[in-house]
């Protein structure tokens, strides 16, 4: 069943995750009455909390952009690689608006090259 904002009984406020993360669904459907309750101590957070990466050429073949999920695994091994990484002892979210095909290729992916 889906529940919109605009229903009777709707979300207030979120609690798990910043509020950059939050933000898309924030809008489109909640209308922005959404209230983020997370945000780490100044000293804990990452700035920027999202990363909006282009990867040429990247297609959806069915369900699932193949490109693009290699290109986020290539970041994470490289970002983790560095002696300066800022997310090397972090909690590392990924949020995949491509649906729940590419959100479990890229959970394979992901465990494959950072195991």
């Amino acid at each position: 069943q889906t529940c919109y904002a605009d229903a009777r009984v709707a979300l207030v406020q979120h609690f798990r995750c910043v509020p950059a993360c939050i933000a898309y669904s924030n809008s489109l459907f909640y209308h922005n009455k959404l209230q983020p309750r997370r945000l780490p101590p100044r000293s804990r957070r990452l700035e920027p909390a999202l990363i909006d990466v282009r990867v040429p050429n990247a297609t959806r073949r069915g369900k699932i952009n193949e490109a693009e999920a290699n290109a986020l695994v290539r970041y994470l091994v490289d970002e983790l690689a560095r002696e300066d990484s800022e997310i090397k002892d972090a909690s590392v979210g990924v949020i995949s608006l491509g649906g729940v095909e590419q959100a479990r290729l890229l959970r394979v992916k992901m465990l494959e090259s950072l195991s």
